[in-house]
């Protein structure tokens, strides 16, 4: 039995000194107590937001998934997206994928050249007729000329090899598609006898090189000379074009046909594999069109029932379960009970009319009276499960529009 020993006797006479010791005593008590509190509520808070977390976690793999007869190809998480050959940017926040820039290079070809003068007499002084001598007495004329390339493509910059000219000369360039509607080069810079010109993002297939000289060749002379030498152009198009795959999803068949659910917006195209080697893929597919699932085929009996009540169909081997779907005499549907058996004593007690399915055998319960009568029976046979890939295709010519996949799924039809 543990005694007290009180701090004060009765009748001694207190000391100031003595009750500053017990008051710091109690301060030291009280702040311990005060750091044990907060060590309690630190630590209360780090489990209650660990646990919060995994409940988090679980709800939302709860919410991924589906109803029955979907499969979804979804962006929130990286589970189900082929890392190894996507090339898209994947935003778990905001469940989208966007794109990064691609450049795709090439040459050009010019397959003629034309070259006219606003004044004067043109003389050809070489023989591939790309270098020309104008005489003009008059005044400055000016020179045009006019390339044909052998097929339309998008130029993003011209190289363009000129003859010497007198110093500061005038220069202008633009393209067209057609010969009738001429784009300026948005920049055109001359060093020496070369020159770049940058131009905008348009269909090329003429190039008009229009030239000013200051001078004559020669001082107090009438002679022009003009020509083009070489001519390269770069076919580069700064594309934004993005690959999502999505590994292969086991789908369980419900139906012969499905349809892919799934946002409508340019630059976004889709392909579908179906049972493929996960990188063979199909034509592309539109969103909310039917697609007939490989090897599944639907099949409707239509006859009569014996006096058992046993349907006269034979049902296949490759069924496919949950497919079966029993019509009665008057169109109405008949609900399926796997493994009910015709001589269980409840039947009499029933008041719907069902179909047992033991088996490949269909019995109508309770048997009606009388058995005549027409029944429909439909199924599919096939393959239970197929297995399903995607492959989203991004592209824009736009740098400043990114088009945004936000998930798809499978709906059965």
């Amino acid at each position: 039995m543990s005694t007290v020993v009180p701090v004060f006797s009765m009748g001694e006479s207190a000391s100031a000194s003595q009750m500053n010791l017990v008051f710091s005593g109690l301060q030291s008590q009280g702040n311990a107590v005060l750091q044990t509190l907060s060590e309690i509520q630190l630590t209360t808070l780090v489990d209650y937001q660990r646990r919060l977390t995994a409940l988090n976690a679980r709800r939302q793999r709860a919410a991924r998934v589906l109803v029955y007869g979907t499969t979804g190809f979804l962006v929130s998480d990286f589970c189900d997206i082929d890392q190894g050959t996507t090339t898209a940017t994947v935003r778990a926040d905001t469940a989208s994928a966007t794109l990064r820039e691609r450049s795709i290079p090439g040459q050009v070809e010019v397959i003629s050249t034309t070259f006219t003068s606003s004044s004067g007499t043109i003389q050809s002084i070489d023989a591939n007729n790309t270098l020309f001598s104008v005489y003009n007495s008059v005044g400055i004329p000016t020179g045009t000329f006019v390339l044909t390339l052998a097929e339309i493509t998008d130029i993003s910059l011209l190289t363009i090899d000129i003859s010497a000219l007198s110093s500061s000369p005038t220069i202008t360039v633009s393209v067209s598609g057609n010969g009738l509607t001429w784009v300026p080069a948005s920049s055109v810079k001359l060093s020496g006898y070369q020159m770049n010109a940058w131009l905008p993002l348009t269909p090329v297939k003429y190039v008009r090189v229009v030239m000013v000289p200051s001078q004559p060749d020669n001082m107090g002379g009438s002679t022009y000379t003009f020509g083009i030498t070489d001519l390269t152009g770069t076919e580069v198009s700064y594309n934004l074009v993005s690959d999502l795959y999505f590994n292969d999803l086991s789908v369980a068949v419900s139906s012969i046909t499905v349809q892919l659910v799934a946002n409508k917006a340019p630059g976004i195209t889709y392909y579908l594999s179906l049972n493929g080697s996960g990188g063979s893929y199909s034509a592309a597919v539109v969103p909310n069109t039917p697609i007939a699932l490989p090897g599944v085929h639907a099949t409707t009996w239509n006859g009569g029932m014996s006096s058992s009540g046993v349907l006269d169909v034979t049902l296949p081997g490759n069924v496919i379960p949950g497919s079966i779907s029993v019509t009665g005499p008057s169109s109405e549907v008949i609900p399926i009970v796997p493994g009910l058996s015709a001589s269980d004593l409840n039947i009499a007690n029933l008041f719907n009319t069902y179909a047992s399915l033991v088996g490949s055998v269909l019995t109508v319960l309770p048997v009606p009276s009388p058995t005549t009568g027409a029944y429909s029976v439909t199924y599919l046979t096939g393959p239970s499960s197929i297995t399903a890939s995607l492959w989203v295709h991004l592209a824009t010519l736009n740098s400043t529009t990114t088009p945004i996949f936000t998930g798809a799924y499978l709906e059965a039809l």
